[in-house]
């Protein structure tokens, strides 16, 4: 059924004129460590990928029967964020904002992986400690457990993808 789907959507593609710009989320048989997440950033250079979901429970389990999934990930772009002067504790929350790297000049290429499991482990941590932010806000006062979960299964397990959100023309 995957494959047909699969061949389906490439027919549609190959229909396309080259320059049509298109979004599309995929989603890996096997999620992607942040190292061959980057590999494959690498291998397609021309696509700009925009979100990374993260695997944050066990595939197909939820952290809670009460709950729903939540999808979470983050973007990997360095140059999308918002330009601000405001940066919570960098000793508490490392490359919060990745456009952070640039300071740290040169970054090997080959750290990018950690800074990425980095950046997004920052992001949820940040959001965990905001507790009182996000039950005003996300109406959900057992947002932070989910946080508190999600960190603890990425601590065992790492920061790994289940897929990306990529746009890009059709050829």
């Amino acid at each position: 059924e995957i494959n047909r789907k699969n061949e389906k959507t490439f027919e549609y593609l190959e229909k396309l004129n080259d320059l049509s710009y298109i979004s599309m989320s995929l989603t890996f048989n096997k999620d992607l460590s942040m190292e061959e997440f980057h590999l494959l950033q690498e291998k397609y250079s021309k696509l700009d990928f925009k979100w990374v979901g993260v695997r944050t429970t066990e595939p197909g389990t939820r952290w809670s029967d009460e709950q729903p999934m939540h999808l979470i990930g983050f973007n990997p772009n360095f140059n999308d964020e918002p330009s601000s002067n405001y940066r919570p504790n960098p000793e508490l929350y490392p490359y919060f904002n990745l456009i952070d790297i640039i300071e740290e000049s040169p970054i090997p290429v080959d750290e990018f992986p950690e800074i990425y499991g980095t950046h997004f482990k920052s992001r949820l941590s940040y959001l965990r400690d905001q507790e009182e932010f996000v039950e005003i806000f996300d109406f959900n006062p057992t947002k932070i457990d989910f946080y508190n979960h999600s960190l603890d299964y990425i601590e065992s397990n790492g920061v790994k993808a289940y897929g990306i959100l990529v746009y890009g023309t059709a050829n």
